[in-house]
């Protein structure tokens, strides 16, 4: 009768050598964005939400899909989500509509 090897584990056919998730490296995600000049105010060829910037040359998801921004309060999504996305869309004359859901431009 032949022994078993007690030192593998049940999974291990299931076993990965490169991992599932991992970040995407910067390289690979310029190949994927649009690039646009965004410095002065000249008009883009596209508008959308900055990925990757240097304040002169961004990165865009110019496409035509949905992003979602989930931080607690005072994480800055505003700032560093919603202005380069409003800037990039007005630099390419694109429609928006903006909505401030808690009102808070006019409290009191």
């Amino acid at each position: 009768m032949e022994k078993k090897k007690q030192y593998e584990a049940f999974y291990a056919g299931y076993t990965y050598t490169t991992p599932l998730t991992y970040w995407t490296a910067t390289e690979e995600v310029k190949k994927r964005m649009a690039r646009v000049e965004v410095s002065g105010s000249k008009k883009i060829p596209a508008g959308g939400l900055p990925i990757i910037s240097d304040g002169k040359t961004a990165y865009i998801d110019a496409s035509d899909g949905h992003t979602a921004i989930l931080a607690a309060s005072g994480m800055k999504k505003s700032l560093c989500g919603f202005m380069p996305l409003i800037a990039t869309a007005g630099l390419a004359e694109e429609n928006m509509v903006i909505t401030d859901p808690k009102g808070g431009a006019t409290r009191s």
